[in-house]
């Protein structure tokens, strides 16, 4: 409902803004002689003046399997209470196989539903909403996360949450042949009414936890964020997909498990960026508005980037073992990358400009082009380059430079 299936199942549809649906049903095996079906969650509407919730408010899906978590819209003046708001997705298990050679249930869980809650003061709510896609016993079939959005009517501060359950695993997507990344699992942001492009989100907050995957569904579409919060304890995702835009103004720091950036696509992020854990940090189109890109603590260090156009003071890349920068476009720099460890730099074409410095102790140049402009410099301890075509018009400072 509020989020994709993983590889079966259903796609996420609804308002996030307005939840007037419930969720949709799935199937299992075990009882698919009389093709019973999962129980979605069904909707809820409450409108109040003073809504306290100290015990549940629960349209999840059931135990069945693949069943989505319903809908649940609320409009109140004051919320208070300690309870909890859920719209989760059905799990699947395992004890639900008749063999192991069952291949009729099928290990796809429900996807989370979405909650909608309009107030104007929250001063009291302690409580927790829970839009949690279901588990699955064979990972990463887990549902996709839902959505739950709050609002406050009086000051329009707004905030999404994407949380998913502690029991979803981290996922690293590979591309297909057409170079774009599946939306398995994803929650995409939908447009409201139908439509298929031209509208923009935005939200004063966005707050991605555990392993929730975002993403945005059309082109001509854009995402914009005030501040985007992911904890130290989050392994999601974000996705920019062709013809999409995403602008987070502000973001401390980003512990995803995937940042991607597909050809087409365009972000642009705070001027201090801080990418931490990154299982994969791949920009196809542009990644525009950084001047300070900080990426650290990273668990393997595979680049795919197209261009970067940061115009960069610095860039601080570094890894435990080894950076590879995989660049399918170019990159272009008249500030300072600073690459930590043995670094491995791929190019159509790699461009110094005139002030830039490139540092490191053990930097590899693979690319078509090389343009080192006057004034800049190049700074190693080893410096190996392989290229077909050569501008180098600086100073070099090292012990030792490779051309052959």
């Amino acid at each position: 409902y509020g989020g994709n299936s993983f590889r079966c199942g259903g796609l996420a549809y609804g308002n996030l803004y307005r939840p007037d649906l419930p969720g949709s049903a799935g199937i299992t095996s075990l009882i698919a002689m009389a093709h019973k079906m999962g129980r979605p969650g069904g909707l809820i509407t409450i409108q109040s003046t003073n809504l306290v919730v100290e015990g549940f408010i629960d349209a999840s899906g059931s135990h069945y399997g693949q069943a989505s978590g319903g809908g649940i819209y609320i409009r109140t003046q004051l919320w208070r209470g300690h309870g909890r708001i859920s719209v989760i997705g059905s799990n699947v298990e395992l004890s639900w196989k008749r063999s192991p050679a069952d291949s009729y249930t099928s290990p796809c869980a429900g996807g989370g539903g979405r909650i909608a809650v309009y107030y104007t003061d929250d001063r009291g709510w302690g409580g927790m909403i829970k839009a949690y896609g279901g588990t699955s016993y064979t990972q990463p079939f887990s549902g996709g996360t839902g959505t739950a959005y709050l609002e406050n009517t009086v000051t329009n501060f707004n905030r999404l949450l994407l949380v998913s359950s502690d029991d979803v695993v981290p996922f690293t997507y590979q591309k297909d042949v057409n170079g774009l990344y599946p939306a398995e699992g994803v929650t995409p942001l939908l447009i409201p009414d139908g439509k298929t492009s031209f509208h923009q989100h935005r939200f004063h907050e966005v707050i991605i936890r555990g392993a929730a995957r975002l993403g945005m569904m059309g082109t001509e579409v854009s995402l914009v964020v005030d501040n985007l919060i992911t904890g130290r304890d989050s392994f999601g995702s974000i996705f920019v997909g062709p013809g999409q835009l995403l602008e987070v103004m502000r973001a401390d720091s980003i512990h995803l498990n995937n940042f991607i950036v597909m050809a087409g696509g365009y972000a642009r992020m705070p001027t201090s960026l801080r990418v931490a854990k990154c299982e994969q940090f791949t920009v196809n189109g542009v990644l525009d508005g950084v001047e300070n890109l900080y990426l650290l603590e990273r668990v393997t260090s595979s680049f795919d980037l197209g261009y970067i156009a940061t115009h960069a003071n610095r860039s601080l890349m570094s890894n435990r073992t080894r950076n590879i920068f995989d660049l399918q476009g170019e990159i272009v720099t008249a500030g300072t990358m600073t690459l930590f460890g043995k670094s491995t730099v791929r190019a159509n074409r790699f461009v110094l400009s005139g002030g830039g410095m490139l540092r490191g102790l053990d930097i590899s140049i693979e690319a078509t082009h090389v343009d080192i402009h006057y004034e800049a410099v190049v700074s190693a301890n080893v410096m190996y380059t392989l290229a077909s075509m050569y501008d180098v018009q600086s100073a070099y400072s090292g012990s030792s430079l490779l051309v052959p």
